[in-house]
């Protein structure tokens, strides 16, 4: 007779407030698609909904450990609402972009589809990979899916905010005009930015676990006071922060590669002097 796993309540709620982010992303998105007029409006929020979901895919485990009620369900629940606001919903606003712009409208739907596949694949590993030692959770293997799409959705949220900064009466009005021809650059770019992003998901690139690097060996009120003040570096420099940090991360895998594979040690033997001949024989 099969018994019935009880579902924790609270962390549950918590994963599925991601999947309703990345539903929600999505919609804003086809919006801005059909409303031309207010097309940077909704993308911005589209871009915003999947922030909003990288917050609850961080909070999910943590609430779930401080409950006790980790589960097998709540890790393939976990999976299957991120390749819904990191992967489909990211892999919509790339569509929508170039669709908008009217560039390369076949490479943005590819660009799509191959991150949608990827971010898919990238959580099917790490589901497979990852086991329950403390050293496998300081970095992961190839840029976590939330990362890539982050990226994406801090560039939508970025160019909206430039576009509504240039044409009003803000503080940054005169960078934000500046920076909108550096910005259509930007859009022209999304495309292969996602090919970048997809392929460096099911990349071996290692990066660096930053809330778990943060946590170990921290008291709770020296990482709080850590987080505020990213906090407010991060309102401070509004908009322009979130893509720098998202961006400075997904770069940093790519600096430690590079360093890896320049100062990698020489296998054992490879310094040695050649054998002397033997003129002997």
């Amino acid at each position: 007779m099969t018994t019935t796993k009880r579902v924790p309540i609270l962390p549950t709620l918590v994963t599925l407030g991601n999947a309703f982010c990345g539903f929600a992303a999505i919609d804003y998105a086809t919006r801005a698609a059909a409303d031309p007029s207010r097309f940077y409006h909704w993308i911005g929020w589209s871009g915003g909904l999947i922030l909003l979901a990288m917050v609850f895919d961080a909070l999910d485990g943590k609430v779930a450990r401080l409950a006790h009620a980790t589960s097998d369900m709540g890790r393939e629940l976990d999976s299957l609402c991120d390749v819904i606001s990191f992967g489909v919903a990211p892999a919509v606003i790339v569509k929508t972009l170039a669709a908008y712009q009217n560039y390369l409208p076949r490479l943005g739907w590819a660009a799509s589809a191959l991150f949608v596949m990827c971010a898919a694949l990238r959580l099917a590993r790490f589901n497979v990979e990852t086991d329950d030692a403390e050293e496998a959770h300081w970095y992961f293997k190839g840029l976590p899916s939330p990362a890539a799409a982050g990226f994406i959705a801090a560039l939508a949220v970025n160019i909206s905010e430039i576009r509504v900064a240039a044409g009003a009466a803000h503080e940054f009005a005169g960078v934000a005009r500046a920076l909108l021809p550096i910005m259509d650059g930007f859009l022209a770019a999304v495309p292969f930015v996602a090919l970048v992003l997809a392929l460096l998901m099911i990349s071996r690139i290692r990066y660096v676990h930053v809330l778990n690097k943060l946590l170990r060996g921290q008291e709770p009120l020296d990482y709080l006071v850590k987080l505020i003040l990213v906090a407010i570096l991060t309102v401070l420099t509004w908009p322009f922060s979130l893509p720098l940090l998202i961006g400075g991360y997904v770069f940093s895998g790519l600096v430690l590669w590079i360093k890896e594979m320049i100062f990698r040690k020489a296998p054992a033997g490879a310094n040695l002097p050649p054998p002397a001949k033997d003129h002997d024989r």
